[in-house]
């Protein structure tokens, strides 16, 4: 559940659901006694969530392991226990209102937190959208420009943000002997995405062969993507050096 702006809210988000979802573990204790086939089933769910949050907890006093986003992996059994709770309240005719009431107020607290999610960027882990329509705005007013990321094929977002994909490549040396290799066509200018450098260049090796030849223009922070920089070929050097000019030749997986 991602907290918006208005504690208020929140905190009434955070209470509904929780009375709901106690209502509705209620009746799933009371079902495990009385049906043993289902009584199985949730307590297999019971202690797919309920322990799994108690043992990442534990380890939480030694290791930062208990963080919301590493133990989304139980929403699942969450959910199938309230749904569950809910759908063996339906079967008493006396609080039929109460269950479906229940099952509203939590189908209203999904949508509206799904929503505030998608519509506010500060709750987004990584910004791909802006960061690519920066690089874009960069390929769009500088001729003969081209992305590399440090991995050695391009990002996924790019292919789903990107105005120009086929402008974007993997330069990572793990794939490629020489990530910008020395041909006549060269590119002037040279866009990095050091994304997950810590990974994949941790000793920096592309952006090093870059500032051979290049020069580092300017550079700009994205939430979650990191620094996108901008290199420009550096002509004077490249002229009094033996034909040292760069195109990129891209990630070929076969």
């Amino acid at each position: 559940m991602i907290s918006p702006t208005n504690r208020y809210i929140y905190m009434l988000a955070v209470g509904l659901f929780s009375a709901a979802a106690a209502m509705a573990t209620l009746f799933c204790i009371k079902a495990m006694y009385k049906n043993k086939t289902e009584g199985l089933a949730f307590r297999v769910l019971a202690y797919y969530g309920v322990l799994s949050i108690f043992i990442a907890w534990a380890g939480g006093l030694w290791l930062p392991a208990a963080t919301p986003t590493r133990i989304q992996f139980v929403l699942p059994a969450i959910y199938l226990l309230v749904a569950a709770g809910f759908m063996h309240m339906l079967t008493y005719k006396h609080i039929k209102p109460i269950a479906w009431a229940g099952m509203s107020v939590l189908c209203i607290i999904q949508l509206f937190f799904s929503i505030d999610y998608l519509v506010t960027k500060a709750h987004h882990r990584e910004n791909w959208r802006d960061a690519i329509a920066y690089s874009d705005e960069l390929l769009k007013n500088n001729a003969s420009s081209v992305v590399l990321t440090v991995f050695n094929n391009k990002w996924a977002p790019m292919d789903w943000y990107s105005a120009y994909p086929e402008k974007y490549h993997g330069g990572s040396t793990y794939s490629l002997e020489d990530p910008v290799q020395k041909n006549g066509n060269a590119h002037t200018f040279i866009i990095v995405y050091t994304y997950l450098y810590e990974i994949f260049d941790p000793q920096l090796t592309l952006e090093n062969q870059l500032s051979k030849d290049y020069n580092l223009e300017l550079e700009k922070n994205f939430k979650g993507v990191g620094i996108i920089k901008l290199y420009k070929l550096n002509e004077s050097r490249t002229s009094n050096s033996s034909n040292h000019t760069y195109r990129v030749v891209p990630f070929d997986r076969n």
